[in-house]
């Protein structure tokens, strides 16, 4: 695994590099960096080349100057998938990230193979709970610049400026793998089946009795889902080929 920085959107990005073979790209949640998919990585580089990238305001990718919204993320990852040559990627992301995989999936649908979608914002709002737990943590106040991403969050928890509508996913047709865990305080399980009912080409695991974070909490059968849903039909494609 290695460590490595590219210039994206005028940020010197960081982000972490293994394996070889399909791409995928891990976009984190809120309060967390790359070394959310520390334990993840290991096993989904086996088959795959994986890239773990700390979004802006995060680990050591720099604060931005521009408004935080998923607009602007999607633009970021764009941005860091042409740095470093990729034309076409899976993308997976947890809780924020999700969110950011599915605006970047509606923006730039030919530039995404599936999609990874784990305790994802964008299908519900935030329990009240889960809110306070959120702008209570002291990680976001070291981490952010005041007057950044506070008001993002603040105006719509989950939403921001640029909301994932109903009508847009109803139409994307990007392959989906939805990913939760049963006891989500933060984001509830029902947010799942909404996931599930409103993208109309995805799939639905369920972890019973694990929480936000089913990569971290599960993550031996976690590894196992994700690589069998990303490696699907390929054995069959090279077989065709061969």
């Amino acid at each position: 695994m290695k460590s490595q920085h590219v210039e994206v959107e005028g940020l010197t990005a960081h982000y972490v590099v293994a394996g070889r073979g399909p791409a995928l790209v891990l976009l984190h949640g809120g309060a967390n960096d790359w070394r959310e998919w520390e334990e993840n990585i290991g096993a989904l580089s086996q088959k795959l080349e994986v890239y773990a990238l700390d979004l802006p305001g995060f680990g050591l990718t720099p604060k931005p100057e521009a408004r935080y919204t998923l607009n602007f993320l999607a633009n970021f990852v764009h941005g860091f998938m042409q740095a470093v040559g990729l034309s076409y990627a899976s993308l997976g992301g947890h809780s924020l990230g999700a969110g950011v995989a599915l605006k970047f999936a509606l923006r730039f649908p030919d530039r995404v193979e599936r999609l990874i979608l784990v305790d994802a914002w964008g299908f519900g709002r935030v329990t009240l709970l889960g809110w306070l737990i959120v702008t209570s943590c002291n990680l976001f106040r070291r981490v952010f610049q005041p007057g950044r991403f506070y008001p993002f969050l603040e105006k719509e928890p989950g939403q921001g400026n640029h909301w994932l509508s109903p009508e847009e996913l109803r139409k994307l047709e990007v392959p989906a793998l939805i990913v939760w865990g049963e006891r989500d305080l933060y984001l509830p399980v029902a947010q799942a089946h909404r996931a599930h009912q409103l993208l109309p080409n995805s799939e639905l695991f369920i972890f019973q009795g694990c929480g936000h974070a089913p990569q971290r909490e599960r993550r031996e059968e976690f590894n196992q889902v994700v690589l069998k849903f990303l490696l699907s039909g390929r054995d069959e494609a090279s077989s065709r080929c061969s």
